[in-house]
């Protein structure tokens, strides 16, 4: 009998340890959930992140280069290229433009700016200035073509005399493995010192 009272006892007193012991993991549970202001401001936190990364993405869409101004950049780019290994020649950078002529610019134009004799043995050197470029043409994803507008200046070093010649010309430019290549040049200025490059 005495056992029994024990067994009653022990397991009334094991049942309301169990009870606190869920009672605790119950309350401490709602403490942890967020309440229904808590919730409706995070949810209203998360509404604005996402109205804030919608229009990041679109400020990126707007801002970041089509193909069609991708394409305009390095062709213009490419185009200062030409015209300075073209048009600017001192003593010392001859050889240095000449091997960077062949990445930029076809046989026939390497031929008429890179002839041995063309700069009298270095001692004329040459530069330009004013230098503008007009692109048009550009629906063309293989060829275009550039208007550009210079001042040609050359330095007869033996004779100190300097002489300045505007250039107005066109540029065909060909697309090739991926680089325009300058293929040839036209001059259509009106006026005297043009650049014939036919």
């Amino acid at each position: 009998m005495e056992t029994l009272k024990t067994f009653k006892y022990f397991s009334i007193v094991l049942l309301f340890l169990l009870l606190l012991f869920n009672g605790f993991f119950f309350f401490s549970n709602q403490t942890d959930a967020p309440t229904e202001a808590e919730a409706n401001e995070l949810e209203s936190k998360i509404s604005q992140l996402e109205e804030n990364n919608e229009a990041l993405e679109q400020q990126v869409e707007y801002q970041s280069k089509t193909e069609r101004e991708a394409r305009f950049d390095e062709l213009e780019s490419q185009t200062a290229a030409f015209m300075n290994t073209a048009f600017v020649h001192t003593t010392d950078n001859y050889a240095k433009q000449k091997e960077q002529a062949e990445s930029i610019m076809s046989d026939q134009l390497m031929d008429r700016f890179f002839s041995a004799e063309m700069y009298g043995g270095g001692e004329v050197t040459t530069d330009i200035a004013n230098e503008e470029y007009f692109i048009k043409n550009m629906d063309d994803a293989e060829n275009a073509q550039v208007i550009v507008r210079l001042d040609h200046q050359i330095h007869y070093k033996e004779t100190g005399v300097d002489e300045t010649s505007p250039i107005l010309m066109k540029v065909h430019f060909e697309r090739q493995n991926g680089t325009w290549i300058a293929q040839r040049m036209e001059d259509i200025s009106d006026t005297e010192g043009g650049f014939d490059a036919e």
